[in-house]
């Protein structure tokens, strides 16, 4: 069985019309001797490719002087039974691009076409298998076989095909404009992330602390879509990820005082100042919001430092969710937030610690920290061997994400409570409530929430607690969701500081 059977064979047809198509394919290829020839005169397999921007908001068409058409690249297989490989070929010789990736192992479009006759050859078939191909490259060079090349939108090719009318182009209109909604993707599929932010999109992906909203740090357009998704005030800054230390010198000039800082194996984020090497593209000025200083981080997990490294590039991301909401701690809450905002969601599991990273700031040989996060002070402490203190002064907290703008706030209201008799009776009926430590029973008749019993489980669990008690309380007239106090010490610093946030404090 030849490589173009089975893949037909597994092939599931978008409509009754591919349908047939895929069933005449495979007539061909099992009744004719030579199906890949074009000696086989009732008709013969073809390759096409089929050339989308690395966002999909872009087709390359080339308008052929034999069909006189926009078309896609395409041609005769001429006795090669790698049908890709046909297409590839055909794509790089009629476009002149190399730099371009196939978006799926598989068929993306079976189509059949009816070439009329020309000069000595007879009318016949063209059993077309089309496969989808994404690339950053825009130049591109117009061969002989062509008129001219152009880009089309996915709104210019809907206008084209609405006069043309090829049945086959429609049905990929149709299969384009699901591309076009925000992406699912698995993490074994992360270089089609890295694919879509390299051409400027946005990608949602996990981190250690919560699932980021990603963007090529070093492109001004790409940032500002994180902005727009998001609704995030222009004025509050993002924190851009990089790979390595290494990664992270090609970029910017760190100070030898600061740079064991990024050695620490924890969700740490730094704030340094904006200061450039001359060897690559600086960072977009968007990242700052307008402050000198620029806040990085490298993160601990392990897929997160490989999604980068595959984007090759600078990563800025802030929280995946719209602002003022809770931070996503699973890819789920993502998608509820931002699906047709964004351009694809890696999936994956829920984030490990489950709040944002602390952030810092190196001043005359101590820290200060601008926002609380995933590691204490006191931990700080133990990994610096620096002194390390809260800040108060609002222009030094400027420098950071997350403390000048309301954050963390479900649309259900949120009430902090001490112990189970402060709770009225009148509203136990419409309120969730999310516990540490406490036994659920004394909370019978309440839907509740049990956090864990240690500041790590409360940390990994509010979140997700926050968006479930909401989900629960959706039908309730004038619901509440109560959550218990914490402790006060600096170890649930981080968490207290996102629970009064969410009350609106």
């Amino acid at each position: 069985m030849t490589k173009l059977l089975k893949m037909l064979k597994t092939y599931t047809p978008f409509d009754d019309v591919e349908k047939e198509h895929v069933a005449n394919t495979l007539h061909l290829l099992k009744t004719e001797k030579e199906p890949h020839s074009r000696t086989t005169e009732i008709g013969h397999i073809t390759g096409s490719a089929l050339l989308f921007s690395n966002d999909f908001k872009k087709i390359l068409l080339t308008h052929h002087k034999k069909l006189n058409k926009w078309v896609q690249f395409g041609g005769h297989a001429d006795g090669d039974e790698n049908t890709l490989r046909v297409a590839v070929k055909e794509l790089t010789e009629e476009s002149g691009i190399t730099d371009f990736e196939l978006f799926e192992n598989k068929i993306f479009d079976v189509d059949i076409q009816e070439i009329p006759a020309y000069k000595n050859i007879p009318a016949h078939l063209h059993y077309d298998i089309r496969f989808a191909f994404t690339t950053c490259e825009n130049n591109f060079i117009v061969n002989e076989e062509s008129i001219a090349l152009k880009w089309f939108t996915f709104e210019q090719f809907k206008e084209l095909q609405s006069r043309v009318k090829d049945p086959g182009l429609l049905r990929v209109i149709k299969k384009w404009g699901e591309l076009l909604g925000t992406k699912l993707l698995s993490e074994k599929e992360y270089k089609q992330g890295a694919r879509i932010i390299k051409g400027g999109g946005v990608v949602a992906f996990r981190t250690e602390t919560v699932f980021g909203l990603g963007a090529d740090a070093t492109n001004c357009e790409a940032v500002k879509k994180i902005f727009v998704a998001k609704n995030r005030p222009q004025n509050n800054p993002l924190i851009v990820h990089f790979h390595s230390i290494k990664h992270l010198q090609e970029y910017l000039i760190i100070p030898p005082e600061i740079l064991p800082l990024f050695r620490i194996k924890a969700p740490l984020t730094i704030v340094i100042q904006n200061t450039p090497t001359d060897t690559t593209k600086p960072l977009s000025p968007i990242v700052c919001a307008g402050q000198k200083t620029v806040a990085c981080r490298i993160p601990t997990c392990g897929f997160t430092r490989k999604f980068i490294r595959a984007c090759g590039t600078p990563i800025s991301a802030p929280s995946a969710n719209t602002s003022t909401r809770p931070s996503p701690t699973r890819w789920q809450d993502v998608f509820s937030d931002l699906d047709g905002r964004i351009d694809a969601i890696i999936k994956g599991k829920p984030t490990k610690f489950g709040i944002e990273s602390t952030v810092v700031l190196y001043t005359d040989g101590k820290l200060e920290v601008l926002r609380h996060g995933a590691v204490s002070v006191k931990k700080l402490a133990r990994l610096t061997k620096l002194v390390v203190t809260n800040v108060a002064d609002s222009e030094k907290l400027k420098k950071s994400p997350g403390t000048m703008h309301k954050h963390y706030t479900p649309s259900v209201p949120v009430v902090l409570f001490k112990k189970p008799e402060e709770i009225p009776a009148l509203i136990k009926d419409k309120a969730a409530v999310i516990l540490f430590k406490t036994n659920k029973e004394h909370y019978k008749g309440l839907r509740a929430i049990n956090l864990g019993k240690t500041c790590a489980c409360v940390q990994t669990n509010f979140f997700k607690a926050l968006r479930d008690a909401e989900k629960m309380l959706l039908e309730k007239p004038n619901p509440v969701i109560l959550v218990e106090q914490m402790p006060s010490t600096q170890e649930f610093a981080g968490i207290n500081d996102r629970i009064c946030k969410a009350c609106g404090k």
